[in-house]
Formats: structure tokens, C-alpha cells, sequence
């Protein structure tokens, strides 16, 4: 068996089965990005001596190395221009800057105005049958066909090099003739071997890079195409994101396999031609059998695309259920469910594993087979010729033998890729064809229509006006599967008519006049406001503005990844003044003083580093900033608390915005009764326009009746304590965002204390980048995970075996061709080499099995392992790890461990053993090639280096340029309206052009870099051949050499020409696949939140009683409470006894430690001293996590529901019966709707974080747990945001009603956010930086003087306003005689 040759796949772009991984994994990026393990991963990973004796740190500025296009024809086709960057990357870190500047040829400027030019050329001319192949021809078609004389050449050159051994073997068998001849031979093939392997890399070049321009080009014609589109046509995201990430992919795809699709053909012939000059007929039992392997290779990829179906679903169940629970792991800790948590997810993962482990088996079987491949088709043919009589030679054997290696690469799999990839081309060219076929917003306004329009109104101050006015929306394109029935769904929409959304709509806005617009939700109020933008198909009526100077803030606000100074300029130049006045208004100086990077902090995709009223305050700052004539303001203030509104609406909207045309959409109606008019939008028609006292009044309208219910209330009942919103997630990003990671803490705790639970500088901790080699200890504990010593030992016999039977085989056929004539009849000989190939094919397939089975293993131990670690670890350690950092290990490492991991590690053992068989035959047959080894083996080891150093770094920074490519395009889809609003479209897509370029320079240099380690490794190996060919004949008389065994050396050598540089590229990619194991290695270790002094403690003291808590007293003796990696306590020496069955609120100010007290009580953070917290005479350190928290109840503030069913969300241990939950329900008036509205009744599906649930329903949920668990003590999270009315009832009547109440004898500690709510409980404690600083009844407290120091209480209740305190007052008086009149009974 000879040549496992896979020449260039692994720079290639991924094949079918990779792309399939990557489209249902959205974690899922290229291995070689995976260079960053965590800081005690690091201090395994030792450097290579190259790197311990040359690596530097970068230097401060670098000038960039020369590019490809200014150097000569030699340095181009040597790739002798990568030299200084490959120079750089062995000696320290490369620099973005450093990269060659793009080639004039690959900017995607230039490409996507070709490609639009002829497109609109082919539509002009066309008209419905343009076709956008015919415009990608005219771009592309020309230079790639004349590529296509590369592809050919490297054929014709392949057939020469076995036609050539072929005579120089002959020359062996006659050794009458002369060395020159020999050594002409000798250098005939030499030549021809030198020239593939510089032909080879030529053709590959030239494919991949025409693909890289297709993909460019595309992508960019696609972003230009988007910038044009109606909303309606950009509404399906999804469908824009696949054709970007998926369907461009494709033509990156095939062109480096496309001219395979005919060049496949064409060789198969060429081979079976020259193969059968030398065995005849049984040429077509060799290529016969070579052909089966097609078939073969189909039926495997049609059994794993089955399997891929259901893997994925069970794969996309386990990563939703992980995500879903780190998402909630506060509720998850504060509720003890870890075991349930982590049995589910390893259900899912075992039955994920059932399809890991037959899809792993399908593989062994198919590597096992191409591995024996070679052996198979040989059999064949040769046993074949010897029964048809035929006597085999050397050279008969040998040329066969390299014909069918060169043929057998590109029959089975250059030729399958090329189909499938150019079938998968024409489909997505169709996709894309339809997309830019879409209609384009067109201008349905005339500026001299509207101007005259304006003038015949007579008011020169009016800057909005519409006149019956009716308005649609597009339907939208919801497929694109072709052009055809893009058109189709058209024209049916043209034909069914509009549906209109508003009606007879008549509206004049002044400048300097705020109109507010209210109504119920779906009553078109978003689509006015998009309406005036011209976002809006418009029916009839006229619409005019008084200036094209319009600013607009989305309901949804739109966050540009980049700085905060960038998301207010948008663009504009910085002037300091308006710009720190624009800041004040926004009420943003409090969040620019917070981030320590003030103005200059760096925001996450999608403002995911900013609370809901950060981002709205942002937006609202960007339009404000912009300074223009005309304001639509789509709800800006319901993300914010009243305080943060208030201001917005007097600083902002009503101040620095006076004198501009405003146009205000809200639900807040506190701010309607404060606009100079209102607009009362019902139904897509206008109810009723005027001062809110006129509109309030209109008659038949169910929504002014909630304006007259508003206006008859106390004002700021519900006005929040604190003094606004904060951060979830961390107040600085020092760092740029990863492309792999999503800087977010989901957190269910109170804004107050999130800070608070970062590190001391607020910032997420880092992961350290790999620089060197994986250390042997992680290539151990991998292989320990899998199997015991005893399968170890067996599986590398194996494979040493299994090498050398396939070796033995080879050298049987060069045996039986240099015996005599009568001798090579015999039969043999023929039973001896089937023997050894079935054994061969034997060995290979238990060898891939026993080694697939192995990795199966070691990665279910290692997610099993990192599971329990992540689970049992701290909550800090949730709150410094971003989401998608966690969840990098448990989806792309743990993919890469399931699948590309053995896969790549195999196929690099094989290759490794075939490398050393060459080697050991080479020496075996010319020892004095054994002087050659060590050079041979240095200059490996410095190629492997270098490419791995420099190759690793590029890849790095490249994915890194590249995420922002992808990002940005649903980014700006999302903003679309607010990009046109602003006027933005050309900035935008000038800087996507940049963006797309400087990924073009990166990935340019990534190919590139292949390059120049295949060149030199397949160079180097074809002047190896030519010393061994020169050698062989030069010493033909000396060591006697005869020609079979000079054609097994020679035919052994032939495949190093590519085998080599695909072993290196292999060894690379099994470290990067190493990175994963090592880091999930480390998150298998990571420190347990119960520590063992904890669980020492815990069994001293024995069991805890069954019923504890049996009465719900608390008691708090000098409580601190510091979070861990800062040194300022949160809470300082509080001290307080809470008698049992009383309900008590928790207030206090932003910051003065609410939540921290939740974390104390469940030791979510461990406080201080010893003991200083006892429920019912236990100190609380002193009994286990899961027994302290399984006994207390909460009511999280956030109701988080978790992936599931109801069952599941509500009792997940499975410890009470249908009856007891059925009650709960009941009670909290859930039954009913399941009853009636839900088939699955307790095995209903809930989604991940609930949201096929209402708000209120979620929150009934979390009562219900409540409630089931029947504990004396309940600490219940206030909702910061009001609920519907009802809920909010519920919950009430179920804390204070003292007869039928569900918690009438539990104690309840409410951490309040709104004072109307626990203004009649039993008791309040009021903390300010950390401290007690009250606590008493609220009448005693509101009973204080309010300038007395201590009257916090009161205070809190006096900034409410008059109104709103009294009526405070009297609620906690009503209270205070109840409790007087029962302590006198």
C-alpha cells in the first residue's frame, strides 16, 4: 500500500462535512483560532528551543513587509515575499499593522463596482432574464479559465512522472546499459517531480485566491444591495446573515476544486490509457476498483448527513440547555438545583454521544479504507493480470502504482468536491440573484412636490406635515430561493392589494412644538414614526418635511461596536462643548465617570456591555448630538427608571431640544400630559389630537380611559428608590471584544451590587494566548481519559503493525517481480500478497476503531468532569467569565474533542508512520542516505517552526478581522433606518469596504503562508527523490540494486511530495485542537464554591433537623460581607434580629447593598466572622450549600424560567407528586389556563429563559416554587419594572394575608425597589453603603423629623412628592393600629 497523498485540504476551505458542523454550531470558527488558554493552562505550554532562543515582545511600531505584487516573477512563485513576515513571526508576536497593504487586484471596492456594473449591465440589456452567472463570467470567468492551463499542466506533468520511472526502471532490469542514460532518466523525473511540486501550488494559489475574490466581491455587492432595501425586505435577517456566511462560502469553495469537474474526466482516461500499455485489460479492474471507492464514499456521506440531522438536534438541545443555565446560574445556586441541572444536561449529552459514537465509527471505517485504498486497486489489478498470464515487472507494477496514486486523490476527492461544491455554486447563485433582484426603496417623494406642498400651508414654521396619509408596509421577502419566486411573491402582494397599517393619517408638527403620540400596543405608533422617515410604503396622501436634517431614536436602540465618544459622533467631527452639554442632558455623566475609560470605553456588539437604559440614553445622545431640525424619538424612556425619565424629558426633550420639531412616541403617561400636544393612535387611525385634557376626554375610545385613570392618580406612586439603572454586565472592556466571545454577565441579581461582583477594576478577566508548544502532560491526561494503560499499549502495536503489513505488502509485490519467469506464476504468490492486503485492511479498520473509541471516551470523561467543576465553582467566578467564553468550552471545544480532534490526530499518525516507513526503506535499500536523515530532520523541525509560530498568529488576527465582516452586517440591518435616517449609507459602506480590506490583507497572508511551507516541504522533497534517483543509479553496480526494490524505494519517495507538507499542516492542527483539550482540562479543576473547611464544618455538625427552618427567625451579629478580589467591604458590621413570621423590607439607595444581603443570607458570597449569621439558632457556614439553600425560598427579581418542561421548572428533583403541584397551581391561578390552553399540561414545553411565557406568567412560576416548597423563610427580589396588575396582586395577597395567605407564618425579606410596596409590611431596614442605618416600623421611621440625619426613611418617602407621601403616610398608619389593635388583643 503506498500514498496516503491529501494534498492541500487543510488550507483549503472546509469541506462539506466542516461547513455542515459550522452551519448548525454557531460557535463553531476555524481551529486555528483556537490560541488562547487560561493563565495556569499556560504554565504547561513550553516554548520550542526556536522560540526560548529568538522570541521578542513586538516592538512599539513596526513598518509593514513588502507585498507579493511589488516583488519579482522568482519571489512571487517562491513565496519568497512571506520571508520577512514568516522572519517576524518566529522571533516574537506579529502586529496587525505589520501585514503587506492589499493587493490593487483583491480591493473589494473595486471588485463589488465590477461585479454591480455588470450586473446592471445585464439587467438594462435583459431586463427579467438577466443572469447574474452571465455578470460573474464577464468579472471573473477569463482569468480563471486561463488558470485552468496551471491545473492541466500539473496533469500532464503527474502522468509524466510515472511514465519516466517507468523507463528508468526498465534501465534497472537491463543492466547492459549505459549510466548516462540512467542518469538522463534520473533527471527526466526529477524534473518532473521539481515542476508538480512548483505547479502544484501555483494551481492552488491562483484557485484560492480567485475564491477569496468571490467571496469579496459578493459579500460587498450584498452589503450595497442592503443599504438600498426597503426594511420590510431586511426584516428576515436570517436569510441576508446565510447568504454572507453560507452561500458566498460556497464560491470560496470550489474555485480551488472547480476545474477538477472536467480535469477529473480527462485524467482517469490518461491514467487507464497509460495502465493499460502496461497490464493490458486489467487496467480496468484497477481503475474498476479505484471507481468503487466513489460510490462508497456517497453512501458514508449520505448515512453521516443522516446522522448529522439528528446529532445536531440533540448537539443544539444540550448547548441551548447549557446556555440557558449559565444564563440563570444565580437562580440555579440560589435555588440548590445543580444535580437536576447537570443530570439533564448529561442525558442530553449521552444521548448527543450515541450519534457522536456511530458517526466516529463511520469514520474510522472510511479512514481505514482510504488508508488501504491503495492496496485494494493494486490487488485488483495485478492479481487480475496474473490470471489473464501476464508477467509482472517492476516497471509494470511501479508505474501502475504511481499512476493510480496520482489518479486516486483527484478521482476521489478533487472530482467529488468539484461536483458538489459547483452544484452548491449554481444554487446559491440563484439565492443571490434573487436577493439582488429585490425592488429598492425608491424616493416616493419629490422635493419640488413637497416645497410646493409646504408653501400652499402657509407656515413656514411647520417641519412635518401629512395629509391623508395612508401607509404599508412591503410583505417582505421570506424566501430566495430563486429569482423567480422572489417575483412571484411580488406580484401576488401587488395583486392582493396593500394591507394598509395607517389611515387617513393628518398631522402638522411645528418647529419648537413637542407632539407626544400614545396608544395601545399594535396601534401603529413605530410605524407613524417610520412613516415621516420614509420608511413606509406610502398609498395616497401627501408628505412633506421642512428639512432633510432629521435625528432619530429607535425604539430599539442601535449601538455601533466601537467607543461611546464614536456612537455619539456617528461620524461628526468632536466639538468638546456641545458634546459635554449633550452628555448632561443625557443624563450620561454618571456612566462616563463609572467607565474607566470614561468616553473612550469600548462597547460590546450590540451595546451588550450597557444596561436597557444606558443604551437608550446612548441613541438618544447620537441623535441629540447630530443637532438636527426634526427629532422622531420612538419610546427613549421606557428602558430608564422615573428618576433617569425624568430627567431626560425636562434636560433633554424639553431643554436643549426646545426649539426643534419633536416627535415623542411613549407608553410613559406622565410624560404625554407634559407635551404641548398629544396624538391618540387606535387602530392605525388617529383617535384624537390636542391637549391631553381634550384627547383624555375622547368619546368611544378604550385607551383614553386609561388616560383619565392616570390623570385621576397620585403622581410618582411608583417612583423608584434608586437612583437608576446600572450595568449587568461589566463597567469597562480595556481589552477588544474576541470574535469568540460575548462580553455579557447575565445575572439575575439587583442591579445595585452587579458591579459590585466584578474584580476591583470592574473588568473581566483574561485568557492568556499560547505561545510554543502543548506540553506532553495534555497529550497524557487525554489518552488517560480515554483508556487504561492496556489499550494504550494495544492501540501503538497497532498502529506500528498495521504500517508495517501494509509496507511488507509493498515490498511482497517488488519480491514477486524480480523472480524468475516460471517462479512468478506461481499461485502463490498471488495468495500471499491477497493475504497481506486483507490483513492490512484488517489492521487499518481495528487500528481507526480502537482509536476513534479512545477519543469517544476521553471526551464524554472531560465534559463530564468540566461539567460538575463549572457547576460546584463560585459565583464570582461566573461574574469575571463572560458567557461566551464559558460557553466556547462547552460547545466549540467540545466539538472539536467529539470530532476534528481524532479525525485530524489520526490521519497524522498515519502520515507520521508512512513518513518513517519512507525513511526506513530509503536507508534500508541506500544506507548512505542515513547522512541525509539528520539534515532531513532539522530542516523539518525549522519549516514546522516557523510555518506553526507565524501561520498560528496570522490565523488569529485574521478571524479577528474577519468576525467584524460578519457582525456588521446584521448590525447595520438592525439600524438600517436609523443609517438612512441619518444620511449614513456611503460612510457605512465605505467603512465595510475597509473592514472587508483589511481582512483581504490577513487572509491573503494566511494562503499565502501555506504556500510557502508547502512549496519548500514539496521542493525539498522532490530534491530528496532526486538524490535517491541519482544515488540508485550511481550505485547500481556497487549495492547491487535491483529494479523492483529501486521501484518501491522510488515509488515511496514519490509520495513525500505532498505527504510531508500534509503531515505538518496535520501536527498544527492536532496543537490547535490540543488548545481545547487543555482548556477544558483547566475548567476541570477550577475551585469548588464549598470548600473543605465548609464541608469539615458541615459534618461536624451533623445532620440538620427535618423540619429546619421550623420558625424563620434571623438573627445578624456584626454581618460583613467583602466580594472576592477587592479589599472594601459592601456590608459593614450590621447587627439585627428578625423575629419570626414577620415580613420585612429592604430599602436603600443604588449601590448601598440590597442584594449583597440576599448573597450573605445564601452564602452566595461567604460573610464574616464565623457564625455571624443564624437561622433559627444555626449559624448558617456550618451547614452544607445545597441543605441551606433547599430550605429557604425566593422569589428571584428577574422570574427566570429555565429550557424544559413545566414539571421540570417547577419541582426538577421530582420530589412531589402530580397533586401537590396541581394545588400550587391552583393557587397561583395557573391551572386553569393549562387546563384549558395547553395539551402538554405539566410537560408543557418552556423555552429557554421562559420567553414562550409572559412576564407574568413566568413570575406566577417562580411563586409557585415558592409555594411548593412551603419554607418558613422567603426572600423575594422585587421586579424593578411594575408587572401587570394582577400578578403584582397575587404575589401581595400571598405574602400579607393573614388568614388564606400561602406565606401568613413564613418570614419575608423583600428587597424593595419601590416603597408603595412595603410601606405596610411589619417591618423595614434601610442600608446605605453597606451599613443598618434604620430599621423599625415604617410608621416610626416616616414618624422622624426629615432634617434629622437619621430619618433615611423618611427622607426617601419625602422625594417622592406631597402626594405620593401622603398617601405613604396613611397606608403605614392604617398598619401601625392593625398591629397596635392585635398586640392589645
Amino acid at each position: 500500500m503506498v500514498a496516503l497523498d491529501r494534498k492541500d485540504t487543510t488550507d483549503l476551505p472546509p469541506g462539506p462535512e466542516q461547513h455542515e458542523l459550522a452551519a448548525s454550531e454557531k460557535d463553531t470558527i476555524p481551529p486555528y483560532t483556537m490560541t488562547d488558554v487560561p493563565a495556569k493552562a499556560a504554565a504547561d505550554i513550553k516554548p520550542t528551543i526556536f522560540q526560548r532562543l529568538s522570541r521578542k515582545p513586538p516592538p512599539p511600531t513596526s513598518p509593514p513587509c513588502p507585498g507579493r505584487q511589488d516583488r519579482s516573477f522568482l519571489s512571487k512563485w517562491t513565496y519568497m515575499y512571506m520571508n520577512p513576515m514568516v522572519s517576524r513571526g518566529m522571533k516574537r508576536e506579529l502586529l496587525p499593522e505589520e501585514f503587506p497593504q492589499i493587493e490593487n487586484e483583491d480591493e473589494a471596492r473595486m471588485l463589488s463596482s465590477r461585479l454591480l456594473n455588470e450586473w446592471d449591465k445585464e439587467v438594462k440589456e435583459r431586463g427579467s432574464g438577466a443572469k447574474l452567472w452571465r455578470a460573474t463570467w464577464r468579472v471573473f470567468g477569463w482569468r480563471y479559465m486561463l488558470a485552468g492551463l496551471s491545473f492541466f499542466a500539473e496533469t500532464i506533468v503527474k502522468i509524466g512522472e510515472g511514465v519516466l520511472l517507468g523507463y528508468l526502471l526498465q534501465w534497472f532490469q537491463k543492466t547492459d546499459k549505459e549510466s548516462r542514460e540512467g542518469y538522463l532518466l534520473a533527471m527526466g523525473m526529477a524534473f518532473c517531480v521539481i515542476t508538480h511540486a512548483v505547479l502544484h501550488h501555483v494551481v492552488f494559489f491562483l484557485g484560492m485566491r480567485m475564491g477569496m475574490q468571490m467571496r469579496v466581491a459578493f459579500i460587498a455587492a450584498i452589503y450595497r444591495k442592503c443599504l438600498a432595501l426597503s426594511i420590510s425586505n431586511t426584516s428576515s435577517t436570517g436569510l441576508i446573515v446565510n447568504l454572507v456566511s453560507n452561500d458566498v462560502q460556497r464560491f470560496e469553495d470550489a474555485a480551488p476544486f472547480a476545474h477538477f469537474a472536467w480535469l477529473g474526466p480527462l485524467e482517469l482516461l490518461l491514467v487507464l490509457y497509460f495502465m493499460y500499455v502496461q497490464i493490458s485489460w486489467a487496467a480496468f479492474a484497477a481503475v474498476g476498483a479505484l471507481l468503487m471507492v466513489i460510490p462508497m464514499q456517497a453512501a458514508f456521506a449520505g448515512r453521516f448527513a443522516k446522522l448529522r440531522k439528528k446529532l445536531v438536534i440533540f448537539r443544539d438541545d444540550r448547548i441551548k440547555s447549557v446556555s440557558d443555565m449559565l444564563a440563570g446560574i444565580m437562580v440555579v445556586k440560589l435555588y440548590a438545583w445543580e444535580l437536576p441541572f447537570m443530570k439533564k444536561i448529561n442525558e442530553l449529552r449521552n444521548r448527543e454521544l450515541g450519534y457522536i459514537k456511530h458517526a466516529s465509527t463511520l469514520r474510522a471505517i472510511n479512514e481505514a479504507l482510504y488508508f488501504a485504498s491503495s492496496s485494494i486497486t493494486s490487488m485488483f489489478g495485478f492479481i487480475t493480470f496474473f490470471l489473464m498470464g501476464g508477467v509482472l515487472t517492476p516497471s509494470r507494477i511501479f508505474t501502475c502504482l504511481t499512476y493510480l496514486t496520482n489518479a486516486r486523490l483527484t478521482i476521489t476527492n478533487f472530482f467529488p468536491k468539484a461536483v458538489q461544491f459547483l452544484s452548491e455554486s449554481w444554487i446559491s447563485l440563484q439565492r443571490i440573484e434573487a436577493f439582488l433582484s429585490l425592488p429598492e426603496i425608491g424616493s416616493t417623494r419629490e422635493l419640488v412636490e413637497e416645497r410646493k406642498f409646504l408653501d400652499s400651508l402657509g407656515d413656514p414654521s411647520i417641519m412635518i406635515a401629512i395629509r391623508d396619509g395612508t401607509f404599508t408596509w412591503g410583505e417582505g421577502v421570506t424566501s430566495l430561493e430563486s429569482k423567480q419566486v422572489v417575483h412571484q411573491t411580488l406580484s401576488e402582494t401587488e395583486k392582493s392589494g396593500p394591507r394598509e397599517i395607517l389611515s387617513k393619517i393628518d398631522l402638522t408638527i411645528r418647529k419648537g412644538e413637542l407632539v407626544g403620540v400614545c396608544g395601545p400596543v399594535g396601534s401603529g405608533k413605530s410605524s407613524l414614526a417610520n412613516a415621516i422617515l420614509g420608511e413606509m410604503d406610502r398609498v395616497s396622501g401627501r408628505v412633506a418635511l421642512g428639512s432633510r436634517k432629521i435625528a432619530y431614536a429607535a425604539q430599539s436602540p442601535w449601538i455601533v461596536t466601537g467607543t461611546i465618544k464614536d456612537n455619539i459622533l456617528f461620524g461628526l467631527p468632536f466639538d468638546e462643548k456641545w458634546f459635554w452639554a449633550v452628555i448632561r442632558a443625557c443624563a450620561m455623566e454618571r456612566d462616563v465617570q463609572k467607565f474607566a475609560n470614561g468616553i473612550h470605553t469600548l462597547i460590546g456588539e450590540r451595546g451588550v456591555t450597557l444596561s436597557g437604559g444606558q443604551r437608550a440614553r446612548l441613541a438618544l445622545a447620537r441623535a441629540v448630538y447630530y443637532n438636527a431640525d426634526i427629532y422622531i424619538m420612538d419610546d427613549p424612556l421606557s428602558a430608564v427608571d422615573t428618576n433617569v425619565g425624568r430627567h431626560l424629558f425636562e434636560k433633554c426633550i424639553q431643554g436643549v431640544l426646545k426649539d426643534k420639531a419633536r416627535f415623542l412616541v411613549t407608553h410613559q403617561l406622565q410624560y404625554v400630559r407634559g407635551c404641548d400636544r398629544v396624538l391618540l393612535l387606535e387602530n392605525g387611525t388617529i383617535s384624537g389630537i390636542g391637549p391631553y385634557d381634550e384627547v383624555m376626554m375622547t368619546p368611544g375610545s378604550p385607551f383614553a380611559g386609561a388616560l383619565r385613570d392616570f390623570a385621576a392618580r397620585p403622581a410618582d406612586m411608583d417612583q423608584s428608590v434608586d437612583d437608576g439603572e446600572e450595568s449587568e454586565g461589566p463597567t469597562t472592556l480595556d481589552e477588544p471584544l474576541s470574535q469568540d466571545e460575548e462580553v455579557n454577565i447575565p445575572s439575575q441579581m439587583s442591579s445595585d451590587d452587579s458591579a459590585n461582583s466584578a474584580n476591583s477594576t470592574g473588568e473581566l478577566s483574561k485568557e492568556q494566548v499560547i505561545q510554543g508548544s502543548i506540553g506532553a502532560a495534555t497529550y497524557y491526561r487525554y489518552f488517560k481519559s480515554g483508556a487504561g494503560v492496556t489499550a494504550t499499549i494495544v492501540l501503538a502495536v497497532s498502529l506500528v503493525v498495521g504500517e508495517g503489513v501494509a509496507d511488507v505488502a509493498n515490498w511482497w509485490l517488488a519480491h514477486w517481480s524480480q523472480e524468475n519467469d516460471s517462479d512468478k506464476q506461481r499461485p502463490m504468490n498471488a495468495w500471499v500478497f491477497f493475504a497481506l492486503v486483507m490483513v492490512t485492511v484488517i489492521l487499518s479498520n481495528g487500528r481507526a476503531l480502537l482509536f476513534f473509541y479512545v477519543s469517544w471516551v476521553a471526551g464524554r470523561a472531560l465534559f463530564v468532569k468540566m461539567l460538575e467543576a463549572v457547576f460546584k465553582s463560585p459565583m464570582h467566578f461566573f461574574q469575571v467569565n463572560p458567557h461566551g467564553r464559558l460557553m466556547n468550552r462547552f460547545s466549540k471545544d467540545i466539538n472539536l474533542l467529539d470530532e476534528m480532534l481524532p479525525q485530524t490526530f489520526f490521519d497524522f499518525i498515519q502520515c507520521a508512520f508512512m513518513i518513517i516507513g519512507t525513511l526506513v526503506i530509503s536507508v534500508v535499500v541506500i544506507p548512505y542516505i542515513l547522512v541525509l536523515v539528520p539534515l532531513i530532520g532539522v530542516g523539518f523541525y525549522f519549516l514546522r517552526t516557523a510555518y506553526i509560530c507565524t501561520s498560528r498568529q496570522i490565523k488569529r488576527i485574521e478571524s479577528v478581522t474577519r468576525s467584524p465582516v460578519y457582525s456588521n452586517i446584521p448590525s447595520t440591518l438592525e439600524g438600517l433606518s436609523t443609517v438612512r435616517a441619518f444620511g449614513a449609507e456611503t460612510r457605512f459602506a465605505n467603512r465595510f469596504v475597509d473592514l472587508q480590506n483589511d481582512n483581504t490583507r490577513m487572509y491573503f497572508c494566511f494562503i499565502s503562508c501555506a504556500r510557502w511551507l508547502g512549496f519548500r516541504l514539496d521542493v525539498g522533497s522532490a530534491l530528496f527523490l532526486t538524490v535517491v534517483a541519482f544515488g540508485a543509479v550511481g550505485l547500481r553496480d556497487a549495492l547491487g540494486l535491483k529494479s523492483g526494490v529501486v521501484g518501491l524505494l522510488l515509488t515511496y519517495v514519490l509520495q513525500l511530495t505532498g505527504l510531508l507538507q500534509w503531515a505538518v499542516r496535520q501536527s498544527a492542527e492536532v496543537e490547535n485542537y490540543m488548545v481545547s483539550v487543555e482548556r477544558v482540562l483547566e475548567y476541570t479543576e477550577l475551585p469548588p464554591e464549598e470548600t473543605e473547611e465548609h464541608e469539615s464544618k458541615a459534618a461536624k455538625r451533623g445532620d440538620l433537623p427535618e423540619a429546619w427552618p421550623d420558625k424563620g427567625e434571623v438573627e445578624l451579629n456584626s454581618m460583613s460581607l467583602t466580594y472576592p478580589n477587592t479589599t472594601r467591604p459592601v456590608l459593614r458590621n450590621i447587627t439585627v434580629r428578625i423575629p419570626p413570621g414577620t415580613k420585612v423590607g429592604i430599602v436603600g439607595r443604588t449601590g448601598a447593598g440590597k442584594s449583597s444581603f440576599l448573597q450573605a443570607l445564601f452564602r452566595i458570597v461567604s460573610p464574616y466572622p464565623h457564625g455571624c449569621i443564624q437561622v433559627d439558632n444555626i449559624k448558617t457556614d456550618e451547614i452544607r450549600l445545597s441543605e441551606l439553600r433547599s430550605r429557604i425560598s425566593i422569589i428571584p427579581q428577574e422570574p427566570f424560567c429555565f429550557k424544559g418542561t413545566l414539571r421540570f421548572n417547577i419541582d426538577p428533583f421530582g420530589k412531589y407528586d402530580d397533586a401537590e403541584i396541581w394545588r400550587v397551581l391552583d393557587a397561583v391561578e395557573l391551572k386553569k389556563r393549562i387546563v384549558e390552553g395547553l395539551a402538554g399540561r405539566l410537560e408543557s414545553e418552556v423555552a429557554e429563559n421562559g420567553s414562550n411565557w409572559s412576564v407574568g406568567e413566568r413570575q406566577l412560576i417562580c411563586l409557585a416554587r415558592a409555594i411548593l416548597r412551603n419554607t418558613k423563610l422567603i426572600v423575594m427580589d422585587e421586579a424593578t419594572s411594575a408587572v401587570d396588575l394582577h400578578t403584582d396582586a397575587l404575589i401581595q395577597r400571598a405574602i400579607r394575608d393573614k388568614e388564606g395567605g400561602m406565606f401568613k407564618d413564613a418570614t419575608v425579606l423583600t428587597i424593595a425597589h419601590r416603597l408603595n410596596t412595603v410601606i405596610d409590611y411589619d417591618l423595614i431596614m434601610v442600608l446605605d453603603d453597606g451599613q443598618l442605618v434604620e430599621f423599625g416600623t415604617p410608621y416610626a421611621l416616616l414618624e422622624k423629623d426629615v432634617a434629622d440625619s437619621g430619618a433615611w426613611f423618611a427622607r426617601m418617602v419625602a422625594e417622592m412628592g406631597d402626594d405620593a407621601r401622603e398617601v405613604l403616610k396613611q397606608t403605614a398608619l392604617k398598619k401601625e393600629m392593625e398591629r397596635r389593635g392585635a398586640d392589645i388583643q
